[in-house]
């Protein structure tokens, strides 16, 4: 029961769409990185993350206890104590994995650290605090890129990250009212999260490169409708309001990893782009078990 309340704290399901996000980072930025990098990079992102979703739990305690009783703190199996001390583990041992490349990536991890906190610490009084949110996603991929392929890395990672920022403000955008603050999500809203892989395909499989064989080639093709389609889905769910928004928001929350697969099957990483589909049915399946919002 105790292993899985920490999962609940740290929204575990959903883990899968930041890794996936850190894999583009590192694609992108490290050509001759190592193991060693690659395993950095995708622990600061990590730590980051359950940190930022541990410490939302402990902010929104006493409104949890009232309207979302479902979660751990607030069902009381997790103290408001342990709960602070997995956030400040976590949060602090992300930064210092992304003080070990340099100066510019530890810039970074201080970037993401304050977007962390000043997300929780203003989302329950200022509509404007999802833009924070957004940027810990923009930095989820420009963090891992910087940390293994130096200052300013692809200047593609940045573009993409924006796009994956902007997507993450509409979803975040949505969540506040999967528990009765609004009745339906704005249905133009919910098409324009359609665009996140379609700018991806544009950014990185428009054209096609070159090099990519008629196999790479089919999976970009694949990944993208897939990925369309399913934030198609998603939306019709948040349009209609009540708990399909909840339903619509989980959605989106896995669609992160098929709109990293297009990017990661265009730029010719055939076998991440399958691990990015990979932890798209990881998180759906984990959404049963563990909660994602």
């Amino acid at each position: 029961m105790k292993t899985r309340a920490l999962g609940n704290l740290t929204r575990i399901s959903n883990l899968p769409t930041v890794v996936t996000n850190a894999l583009v980072g590192v694609a992108l930025g490290g050509g001759g990185a190592g193991w060693g990098d690659w395993a950095l990079a995708l622990g600061a992102v990590t730590l980051f993350y359950c940190g930022g979703m541990a410490l939302n739990d402990v902010v929104d305690a006493a409104w949890d206890r009232e309207h979302k009783r479902e979660r751990p703190i607030a069902r009381g199996d997790l103290s408001l104590n342990t709960g602070l001390t997995v956030s400040a583990v976590c949060l602090f041992g992300g930064a210092a994995l992304a003080v070990v490349p340099g100066f510019e990536s530890s810039a970074l991890g201080l970037g993401l650290l304050l977007s962390i906190v000043l997300y929780n610490a203003l989302h329950k009084r200022f509509v404007f605090s999802v833009v924070f949110m957004g940027c810990c996603r923009l930095l989820a991929v420009g963090l891992p890129c910087v940390m293994v392929g130096g200052w300013p890395g692809d200047p593609r990672a940045w573009w993409y990250g924006a796009l994956l920022g902007a997507y993450t403000v509409l979803l975040t955008l949505a969540a506040r009212g999967e528990d009765g603050g609004t009745r339906s999500f704005p249905r133009l809203l919910g098409w324009l999260t359609m665009l996140a892989p379609l700018g991806a395909a544009a950014l990185f499989a428009i054209p096609v490169p070159e090099a990519l064989a008629p196999a790479g080639v089919a999976l970009v093709l694949v990944a993208l409708v897939s990925a369309a389609l399913w934030t198609a889905r998603c939306a019709s769910c948040a349009s209609r309001g009540g708990p399909l928004i909840k339903a619509g928001v989980l959605g989106w929350l896995a669609g992160f990893c098929l709109i990293d697969a297009v990017v990661l099957a265009s730029i010719g990483e055939a076998a991440l782009a399958g691990a990015a589909i990979a932890c798209f049915v990881l998180t759906t399946l984990g959404h049963r078990v563990i909660l994602g919002t």
